[in-house]
């Protein structure tokens, strides 16, 4: 079964804590600004003013960073938000922070 959010919206699965080496258990630096996780789901694209779809720049299964916003849904392990609120993709095992 595959779920997909509404229109103009994406499902991200956030990034958990990592495990070092040896017993202790960190995350990584985050300032707080931005996230970084998987797009799980995209839902249909944006339509502009002129009637045009607006597609995204990034697909499913990419990591990608997003802006923490307050105005996020949660769904279970997912973050609902709005497509524009992804800034980059990521690509392989790049770090922020």
């Amino acid at each position: 079964m595959k779920f997909y959010p509404t229109r103009g919206k994406v499902a991200i699965k956030v990034e958990g804590t990592r495990q070092a080496e040896g017993p202790i258990i960190y995350e990584e630096k985050n300032n707080g600004l931005y996230g970084a996780g998987f797009v799980a789901s995209i839902g249909k694209p944006v339509i502009m003013e002129n009637g045009k779809e607006l597609l995204p720049d990034f697909s499913e299964g990419q990591r990608v960073v997003y802006e923490n916003r307050k105005d996020f849904q949660f769904f279970g392990d997912f973050i609902m938000m709005n497509q524009s609120s992804v800034v980059a993709v990521l690509d392989g095992e790049t770090k922020i922070g």
